[in-house]
């Protein structure tokens, strides 16, 4: 996998993390408002962006990011992405 696809992976499932953590909090948590929409903001601008990048990988110029750093934000993307829609998920299904 390509580091800079990796890169725009990890955002995206940053983004998609965020975005579901926000929309299952209104639906079904008690956090306050303010920290939604800040969720759900943050979440569509990452998901916006990791796609971007995703459709396109050469939008990030390799001489701006290291190969290192674009892996370590990949890979963190994804696990903390992988890990606030299980949270999401698991804040549904608690719910019903």
């Amino acid at each position: 996998m390509n580091d800079r696809f990796r890169y725009g992976l990890g955002v995206l499932m940053l983004g998609l993390g965020n975005l579901s953590l926000g929309v299952s909090q209104q639906l079904f948590g008690e956090q306050p408002t303010v920290t939604i929409v800040l969720e759900v903001g943050v979440g569509a601008i990452l998901t916006l962006f990791g796609g971007l990048v995703v459709n396109n990988p050469e939008r990030i110029d390799p001489e701006q990011l290291s190969p290192r750093m674009l892996t370590l934000v990949g890979w963190l993307g994804i696990a903390l992405g992988i890990g606030m829609l299980a949270w999401a998920a698991t804040l549904v299904v608690t719910s019903l």
